[in-house]
């Protein structure tokens, strides 16, 4: 898990010097009572905040050296930005988060980080800077961009939101057990593959994807990676009768347009020593824009993993 900055949140300057510091009190409480919870501490930024205008008349850098601000309030500041991942508009930092595909429309304005939050299963922190960003969840229209320029119809999500520390007991009881405890300390792809056959019996993986997630040492995608593979494990372990695609989240197959012509992009060698193509896929949200592709064996009440890394090549990204 991480904490996402809503970035809408952000509506500085604010009026005076006693609410600018008012708000960033509430803000690191906040933060500071989060990151005990959490194995990962860095923050999802949508800018760098070293430069703004916190109040009319008093700059960020101001409130950094200004001696009536708690010490303590400008060391953890200063630690959020030290770790921030930051974005502008696709790019954090030198890799690359997806945000082209899809949107969260937050009254009429594009909401990113919600998006991301939505997407990756995480949660919000707001700056107190209006009674909006008071309520629990944060309501939006989702949608996003499927095969050949299509765009799926704009469906009403929610995501947690923390603007207060009486909200964090919510994040305790809606997320904290959203990964298996045996999941926490997992640091590495290379730790994760060593449990494979243990904690997803249900899932076969291919040398590729066995290979890529080996190599795969960003935290914020092992997340993501994990909670989809916990994801096909439990729809597999219990499947009957045909496969349904709509049971998990984010699954789409590919076009035939995208088979025809990409075919041997998405062609893949089985455990078995098959090579087989494969169209359904689950998408997730890193530092990349994620895909992991599978094919259903219900028969057998598994699947198979043949690729769990970036986008392939299809009619639309090539």
């Amino acid at each position: 898990m991480q904490m996402i900055l809503n970035e809408l949140s952000a509506s500085f300057p604010v009026n005076t010097r006693e609410e600018g510091k008012l708000v960033m009190a509430n803000f690191l409480e906040v933060c500071q009572e989060v990151r005990k919870i959490l194995l990962n501490d860095s923050m999802i930024l949508d800018k760098d905040y070293n430069v703004f205008n916190l109040a009319k008349n008093y700059h960020i850098s101001e409130w950094r050296k200004d001696p009536t601000v708690d010490r303590e309030q400008q060391r953890l500041f200063r630690s959020i930005l030290n770790k921030a991942v930051v974005y502008d508009g696709r790019e954090i930092d030198d890799v690359h988060i997806d945000i082209s595909d899809s949107e969260f429309i937050y009254d009429e304005k594009n909401a990113i980080g919600c998006l991301i939050a939505y997407e990756t299963n995480n949660f919000v922190v707001s700056f107190k800077t209006h009674k909006y960003w008071e309520k629990t969840f944060i309501k939006g229209l989702y949608s996003t961009l499927l095969e050949e320029e299509t765009i799926e119809e704009p469906k009403e999500v929610q995501v947690f939101n923390i603007c207060n520390t009486k909200d964090i007991d919510g994040l305790k009881e809606n997320y904290h057990e959203q990964i298996n405890q045996k999941f926490q300390n997992i640091r590495s792809g290379r730790e994760l593959v060593e449990h494979l056959t243990e904690w997803f019996p249900a899932i076969q993986f291919c040398d590729r994807a066995i290979e890529q997630l080996s190599k795969e040492n960003y935290l914020i995608n092992l997340q993501q990676i994990i909670k989809k593979l916990l994801e096909l494990n439990q729809y597999f372990s219990n499947v009957k009768g045909n496969f349904d695609m709509s049971a998990l989240k984010n699954c789409t197959p590919e076009s035939e347009a995208t088979l025809k012509h990409y075919k041997q992009e998405h062609t893949f060698l089985t455990p078995d020593g098959r090579e087989e193509l494969f169209s359904f896929h689950l998408r997730y949200t890193g530092t990349y824009a994620g895909r992991i592709f599978f094919k259903p064996d219900v028969g057998n009440q598994r699947c198979i993993v043949a690729h769990i890394g970036k986008k392939l090549k299809n009619q639309t990204y090539h």
